[in-house]
């Protein structure tokens, strides 16, 4: 089955690559650049930790467990059988671990055995776009169209909300009363935003982020903070719209014809009153929310930015799509730490923890100091 959205996001951007055969030994290093230790398993996606144990997805469609202190192998399950382009991400929450691959999972974080699978009567691919865990449920998105809420302690359906045909709904962020996710309408070339009540899925507002022909397939990156819901259109123009109704805020420029891909992908993330930007260019900026204006650009001399960031404090986790890993300083956008591609080839956000940095590439799974 075609899963237009995991396509449309990768298509043209992702190179080939081959997976390093799985071992489970743990290298460690007191290297000066951050590397506490590697475990030499080829890993994919989000991971997850807690204050004991980090999880990772391996590239064959597994979740690995290991010691968060030294990498050492504590379990290992495989996944049911998936036709998903690759795993997507993994969240724990509730006493659950949720493995977004294909269906939906929820593993015991201890043993790694298998809770429950969520494969929707009603669509497909609700472990593609893993969204927030909160309120006792586990929200993603689909290239089906819908949203779903699914129960973490059972697996069970709690609602299931369309949002349109040919569509693709994109991981959902939340606030205490309600979800927020961007989409696309592929016949229409549309990008948007839509949010839905918590408890019901009941749609509260749509905001459609029109810009003509540049907006293609992409609907941009999401984020929420505090009472704004942050987007991007296809066009590189970053919105804020009010999480109440919807209503715009304010809006950055569109990008200049040219001056970046048509569409632009740019993947988003908060840091207290920034908003911080990457883009297909390469480029990654920060934004002011209060005029809005551009506080600090880094160059784009690395190949496209990936699809999604990661925070941690003051620091700003950004991978390529060239594999290379970057650590940049909020405030200034200055390079904190890089990891190159011939270490890690990483392409997927890492996890940050409170002592160390969790990020899975093609050639290993790592833990970096902060």
């Amino acid at each position: 089955m075609c899963r237009r959205g995991s396509a449309g996001r990768i298509a043209g951007l992702l190179l080939a690559t081959t997976a390093m055969a799985a071992s489970s030994g743990a290298w460690r290093s007191s290297d000066p650049g951050h590397l506490r230790w590697r475990v030499e398993v080829a890993g994919t996606g989000i991971p997850a930790a807690n204050d004991r144990t980090a999880y990772f997805f391996t590239r064959h469609h597994e979740v690995i467990a290991v010691d968060i202190l030294d990498g050492g192998t504590l379990w290992r399950s495989a996944l049911p059988s998936s036709d998903a382009l690759q795993s997507s991400a993994l969240r724990l929450g509730g006493g659950v671990l949720v493995a977004g691959d294909g269906d939906l999972f929820g593993l015991d974080p201890s043993s790694g055995k298998l809770l429950w699978r969520f494969a929707p009567a009603d669509g497909y691919g609700a472990g593609l776009y893993v969204g927030v865990l909160q309120d006792g449920a586990a929200f993603t998105g689909s290239p089906a169209g819908r949203l779903y809420g699914v129960e973490l302690a059972s697996g069970r359906l709690r609602w299931s909300t369309l949002v349109g045909t040919d569509t693709t709904v994109f991981e959902p962020a939340g606030n205490a009363h309600a979800l927020f996710a961007a989409y696309t309408r592929f016949l229409t070339r549309e990008s948007g935003v839509v949010s839905v009540a918590l408890d019901t899925g009941r749609v509260r507002w749509q905001h459609p982020l029109s810009c003509g022909d540049t907006c293609g397939a992409f609907a941009g990156g999401l984020a929420v903070a505090g009472d704004l819901v942050l987007a991007a259109s296809g066009d590189g123009a970053l919105h804020a719209l009010s999480a109440t109704d919807g209503a715009v805020r304010w809006s950055t420029p569109a990008r200049s014809p040219g001056t970046a891909p048509a569409p632009d992908y740019r993947a988003l993330a908060v840091v207290g009153r920034r908003l911080v930007a990457g883009s297909l260019t390469g480029e990654v900026a920060a934004y002011s929310f209060d005029e809005p204006r551009e506080l600090w650009r880094y160059p784009g001399r690395r190949g496209s930015t990936g699809f999604t960031l990661a925070v941690g404090d003051d620091t700003i986790y950004v991978p390529f799509l060239s594999g290379d890993l970057v650590a940049l300083n909020a405030d200034t956008g200055a390079e904190r730490w890089a990891v190159g591609r011939d270490v890690g080839r990483f392409r997927s956000a890492p996890f940050v923890a409170p002592e160390v940095v969790l990020a899975a590439g093609a050639s290993g799974l790592f833990a970096f100091s902060k």
